[in-house]
């Protein structure tokens, strides 16, 4: 390579080093038939230039993934983090599921699966098993993702159904959110506008204890802790009885 040396600059062929008024070089290129800035020399310049000019361009997302794994997990973090809503509660992932509205525990196998459906094919490309490590390490280690135990199923007057939170003290239904931080739905949906009345279970309760109003009264209690977010109760409950007597039909619709 041809070495030119000028008072205020360097030329290096198809090259442009020019020396600026602070004392560094701005490295030049040839880009359509124009000489333009794409880079700069290190501050301090050795004495003897060498046959190839230092250069500090812009990184494509590829070099960066090649160069370090920190930017490529942030950036799967960040992706994964705009396509679902995560919290970390003592270092498990609940991850937020839009359609029933309750947050479900997912594994680190689980979750690792969730990144690499939700990055990009480059990002994936370079995401290995060390990348993911540090994904994993930034999601537990964001305070802004960390959550109180007790912040989980604290709403004791709503039940979360398919088909939205219903608000016992108000009857009426709410829409879900992540902000109610329910851990779980009932699978049915409540319809406020059927006429019923609840007579199907009204009769049930009667025909499976022959009308006990204890055992009503009892067995109504339990159907409220199951499926609300009231769990106080300093109580056991048993379900006895003779046989076919409904005892595993309760059993069926608690589950």
């Amino acid at each position: 390579m041809k070495v030119k040396k000028k008072m205020s600059d360097i030329e290096f062929e198809p090259f442009i080093n020019e020396l600026t008024e602070d004392g560094k070089f701005v490295y030049h290129q040839m880009i359509n038939n124009e000489y333009e800035a794409v880079g700069g020399y290190p501050e301090h310049l050795p004495d003897q230039i060498i046959s190839e000019p230092f250069v500090e361009p812009i990184a494509s997302l590829d070099e960066q993934a090649k160069g370090s794994r920190s930017p490529i997990a942030y950036e799967a973090t960040q992706m994964l983090l705009a396509k679902w809503t995560i919290i970390c509660v003592n270092d498990s992932f609940l991850v937020y599921n839009e359609r029933y509205g309750f947050f479900g525990e997912h594994t680190d196998r689980q979750l690792e699966i969730l990144v690499r459906k939700s990055v990009s094919k480059t990002v994936d490309k370079h995401l290995n098993a060390a990348s993911m490590r540090d994904v994993l390490h930034r999601l537990r280690s964001t305070p802004v993702l960390q959550v109180d135990p007790l912040d989980l199923d604290s709403h004791r007057l709503v039940v979360n159904f398919r088909n939205g939170v219903y608000d016992i003290v108000f009857d009426r239904m709410e829409l879900h959110s992540p902000e109610w931080r329910f851990t779980s739905f009932i699978n049915a949906d409540f319809r406020q506008d059927d006429d019923n009345n609840g007579r199907q279970f009204l009769q049930f309760l009667e025909e499976c204890t022959n009308g006990d109003t204890k055992k009503i009264n009892s067995l109504q209690e339990v159907s409220g802790y199951v499926i609300g977010n009231e769990w106080r109760a300093k109580k056991f409950f048993a379900l006895i009885g003779v046989p076919h007597s409904g005892k595993s039909v309760w059993l069926t619709i608690w589950k």
